[in-house]
């Protein structure tokens, strides 16, 4: 028998979101300790005399019956934690990123108010947080970031309450086990390449974990020189699953391009790794792209509005001039792309040990950032 897999591997629900949400909601509503150690996390101290005061709601739809600021006209808060005073909105993203400005739009003043109206609750008190696996921060800053780990690990560490629902107990202590694993996992070895410690896959640790925490140790050295921001993400393409990380220096990130009045104000230059799951090798672009990115669709029609069709035009140019420039400064390790996003790319093997990816990463991550500050 194979005992790395538990209940939720076993009934397929081990990557949705929604049901480790739906179980915490049970364990909130069927184990008092849970719920009490639940609200004094995000309520505080004061909580724990007025426990029962509060209630839990999970993925409910609030209507804004107008458009917000990033064209929702609904938002769904995972959890909403609220008693006749408070309203706690909790989002919670284990597997999936924030989508575009989302808490921003979740923290407005048209959502709270529609939120006040669904709970009948008049001036209540706003708490925000942000849940994921690493602490996070959201777009908005009134989200405060929470571990996943931090909140089960504490709230389910006294599991004698529920010792005589065996079935749920197996749930609770499936559920700690992943999270204490995901604490625990170590940090690749200077001779360990990025392929065998993908091999520590394990329940909530995927690739896209021990992708992140290879890449920070190879760019350690890189952003102490550059200060470089960094975002980590996922995509798929013709090669699978992609797992990445981009690079930029805050002037190569313009406005959006809905609020731009030249072409080069709406650009958004990076240095990108990315990991295709189904290729041998990690590849390291320059991508030269609108910002926000906008698919062919919706660039075309962009292209087609008279308000917007000169901008276009400018930051077209503009960025053909960008790629001209640095094709002709090209050494032998890069090769021309060309493609709507990226246009170049050198690449290495995933079998090199950690200590060869540093060096390989650092002279190149170096050659691109000259060639960017040379030409933006």
């Amino acid at each position: 028998m194979d005992t790395n897999y538990d209940v939720f591997d076993i009934l397929g629900i081990s990557r949705k979101e929604d049901s480790y949400t739906n179980l915490v909601k049970y364990l909130f509503d069927n184990w008092n300790g849970f719920k009490q150690k639940f609200i004094k996390k995000f309520v505080g101290d004061k909580a724990v005399y007025k426990k029962d005061e509060f209630e839990l709601e999970t993925r409910n739809t609030i209507d804004l019956e107008i458009e917000v600021e990033h064209s929702r006209k609904k938002i769904v808060p995972d959890m909403i934690l609220y008693s006749k005073e408070e309203i706690i909105i909790i989002e919670n993203k284990i597997f999936s990123g924030e989508g575009y400005e989302q808490t921003n739009d979740y923290s407005s003043e048209t959502a709270l108010k529609k939120i006040e109206q669904k709970f009948n609750i008049k001036n209540a008190k706003f708490y925000f947080y942000f849940m994921t696996l690493d602490g996070i921060e959201a777009c908005s800053s009134k989200f405060k970031p929470i571990k996943w780990s931090d909140l089960i690990i504490n709230c389910c560490d006294d599991t004698s309450e529920i010792k005589k629902d065996p079935r749920l107990k197996i749930l609770v202590d499936d559920l700690v086990q992943r999270c204490e694993q995901y604490e625990n996992v170590l940090e690749p070895a200077d001779n360990e390449s990025i392929c065998t410690y993908l091999n520590k896959r394990t329940k909530f640790i995927t690739t896209e974990n021990l992708f992140k925490t290879y890449m920070l140790k190879v760019l350690k050295d890189i952003n102490k020189k550059y200060n470089f921001n960094y975002e980590f993400s996922t995509a798929g393409n013709m090669n699978g699953h992609v797992s990445l990380v981009y690079l930029y220096k805050n002037d190569w990130r313009g406005i959006e391009i809905e609020e731009a009045k030249q072409g080069d104000s709406c650009r958004f230059i990076h240095i990108e790794f990315n990991m295709p799951e189904n290729l041998k090798e990690i590849n390291l672009c320059i991508h030269y792209e609108g910002y926000p990115y906008k698919r062919a669709g919706e660039w075309n029609k962009l292209k087609k509005d008279e308000n917007k069709k000169k901008i276009i035009e400018d930051y077209e140019a503009k960025r053909k001039k960008f790629k001209d420039n640095i094709y002709s400064k090209l050494n032998p390790n890069w090769k021309r792309i060309g493609k709507c996003i990226t246009l170049v790319e050198t690449s290495i093997s995933k079998q090199v040990e950690l200590q060869e990816m540093k060096k390989w990463a650092e002279e190149n991550v170096e050659f691109a950032y000259n060639l960017i500050e040379e030409f933006k």
